[in-house]
């Protein structure tokens, strides 16, 4: 990469109506993912993420990663029993999740072992929220 410039005023991402560049996309990143390190995610934790294609995912998505986590995506059609087991067998430590996924979380998260962040209240307060504390 040498001799390269990185021009961080350029758009990396297009959603809808919404553009990002180089420099907006990783000020979103850096926010969500130092509000995960502040709420105890540590290097090599599983971050479970179930939500829909958008902007949003590919913040939260890189925002797992920079925080040192890695991401299990969890796919948003499956039923509570599926969501379930794989919040068990992947050993996830959280999961990020839209609002509209919250019943079915609450359904596979029945014994409480999984901290719930909901997606746009973290992305909104710059860090995730417990709305199940």
């Amino acid at each position: 990469m040498e001799g390269r410039t990185f021009r961080v005023w350029k758009t990396t991402t297009i959603y809808e109506d919404r553009r990002y560049t180089y420099r907006e996309l990783n000020q979103e990143v850096n926010k969500l993912s130092h509000g995960l390190i502040q709420h105890g995610v540590k290097k090599g934790d599983k971050v479970a993420l179930m939500m829909k294609n958008s902007d949003t995912f590919i913040i939260v998505y890189y925002a797992i990663l920079k925080a040192g986590a890695i991401t299990v995506p969890v796919n948003f059609r499956l039923t509570a029993i599926e969501v379930s087991y794989i919040l068990d067998d992947s050993d996830a430590r959280v999961v990020l999740f839209d609002e509209e996924y919250a019943s079915l979380i609450d359904q596979a998260n029945a014994s409480g072992k999984v901290l719930k962040y909901r997606i746009r209240e973290a992305l909104v307060s710059n860090r995730p929220v417990n709305p199940h504390v």
